[in-house]
This record gives C-alpha cells, sequence and structure tokens, in this order.
C-alpha cells in the first residue's frame, strides 16, 4: 500500500483548501450567481453539476459547516493509501452526485455535504 507522506498529505488538501475558498469568495463577489451549476435532478443540462456542486455552497454558514469535516475526512481516507484514497473520492463524490442527479427532490443541489 502506496502511502501519502505528510507534507504531500498537507499540499493535496491545502490545495483543496485554496480551491474551495477561492470558488466561495469568487461566488460571493457574483452574489451566489455560480450556484446555477449545481445539480438540478433528472436535467440533462445540469448533469455536469454532479462534478460542481460540492464547490458551491447557498452562503458562509453552508460553506464552513462543509469546509473542515470534507478536510478531516478526506485527510482520513489518505491514511488507507493512495489509491484507496483517490478511488473512494472519486467513488463518493460521482456516486453522491448521480444519487442526487436521479433521486433527488426538485430543487438545486449544492455543497460538498454528500461527500
Amino acid at each position: 500500500m502506496r502511502q501519502f507522506t505528510l507534507s504531500q498529505q498537507l499540499r493535496i488538501l491545502g490545495v483543496l483548501a485554496l480551491g474551495l475558498l477561492g470558488t466561495e469568495f469568487i461566488n460571493l463577489l457574483l452574489s451566489n450567481w455560480l450556484n446555477q451549476f449545481g445539480i438540478r435532478p433528472r436535467e440533462p443540462a445540469n448533469l455536469p453539476g454532479v462534478f460542481l456542486a460540492p464547490w458551491l455552497h447557498a452562503n458562509l454558514t453552508h460553506f464552513a459547516s462543509n469546509f473542515l469535516p470534507l478536510l478531516l475526512f478526506m485527510w482520513l481516507s489518505m491514511q488507507w493509501g493512495k489509491f484507496t484514497f483517490i478511488k473512494s473520492t472519486l467513488l463518493i463524490w460521482l456516486g453522491a452526485g448521480l444519487c442526487v442527479w436521479l433521486l433527488g427532490r426538485n430543487a438545486m443541489h449544492i455543497g460538498a455535504s454528500g461527500i
């Protein structure tokens, strides 16, 4: 089992944190305009939202409630090795997004709670 070094773990989490913070900052500047790219179930035009929804949040409270738990659980999954981390992250991200797209209520879904 190939492991991430601590510096690799911190670098990955740092890049993820900066990406999330940057996206939230831009979304706030744009008055949440980016939230239209979330998941709207069973709408083919919103299927890309499966990939984008975890980066989008309704407000700073929503962002804060997702931010630390996401980083914590991603760090914990890194302890099982590179392959497990990558496989589980992709499976959970895409699986949760597709389940929301297929089965979710008819509303816009955004946030990282599902992953």
